[in-house]
């Protein structure tokens, strides 16, 4: 559907006419929303965001890390080979509003929309909760269009991008749901370890505006406590008994009394 609305877009030739439509409406809004919607763009913002599903449903992260390959061939083969030019490139600087950095360049598809749709599907296809599902794509829709209120994105871009994201984050759901063990005690470990990377990532990382480094900072702490008190948690519990390696020595055990009897 968004990419057939984005060829609409391109055929018609109204993608400048459409961001100017949507772009316009900053200067009516607060800058302070516009901030954090484009923040929960970041991949490692929206790792340490689903932290907290490290117990209940590890594969969320372990489907984002399995997604991020093709994410990445997606969004950054395309704004290599394109080289589409941002709207601050091309359009009078006077008729465009601008929050945050200025970027002229590789306009073309939207990273941010397409790590938000990848999120989406991931969170659409392993969750069960309903209003939780319908909650995730309407925050992914609004980052996406965020992209275009901030200045830094063309229409067609985040449509593009929504669409790849979404198919990104299927292929990670695909993976991760074909091993047991990402679902099992090692699996959640694992995801512990993806959560604290990403916290640590977003320790370490540039943030523009003094809000989304406060908010970096707050993610990164909430993803090393979910990390912490899951793998505490975890050491209290007994062995793995889904496929994990204390499984296998069991079942080697078992096999070896059986030979001995016999």
């Amino acid at each position: 559907m968004a990419v057939l609305l984005a060829l609409l877009i391109w055929a018609s030739d109204t993608n400048v006419l459409l961001f100017h439509l949507i772009n316009d409406a900053t200067r009516w809004l607060p800058v302070a929303p516009l901030l954090a919607f484009t923040l929960w763009g970041n991949t490692l913002a929206g790792l340490a965001l689903v932290s907290g599903w490290i117990r209940s449903c590890p594969r969320i992260l372990w489907a984002v890390l399995f997604a991020l390959p093709p994410g990445m061939l997606f969004v950054r083969g395309l704004k290599l080979v394109l080289a589409v030019p941002r709207p601050a490139a091309v359009l009078d600087p006077g008729t465009i509003v601008v929050v945050g950095p200025v970027y002229r360049a590789f306009s073309f598809p939207s990273g941010h929309a397409t790590t938000a749709f990848a999120f989406a599907a991931i969170i659409w296809l392993l969750s069960r909760n309903r209003p939780l599902r319908i909650a995730v794509l309407v925050l992914a829709t609004m980052v996406a269009v965020s992209r275009v209120l901030v200045g830094v994105h063309w229409p067609v871009d985040v449509l593009v991008g929504a669409a790849g994201g979404w198919v990104c984050g299927s292929l990670g759901v695909f993976v991760a749901t074909r091993y047991r063990w990402t679902a099992n005690k090692f699996g959640q470990r694992g995801a512990a370890l993806i959560a604290a990377c990403a916290g640590v990532g977003l320790l370490f990382t540039r943030f523009s505006q003094p809000f989304e480094a406060a908010t970096g900072w707050i993610l990164a702490t909430y993803a090393f406590a979910m990390a912490g008190l899951s793998l505490r948690a975890l050491q209290a519990e007994p062995a793995d008994d889904l496929g994990g390696e204390s499984a296998l020595v069991e079942g080697v055990e078992v096999k070896s009394r059986r030979a001995a009897s016999d």
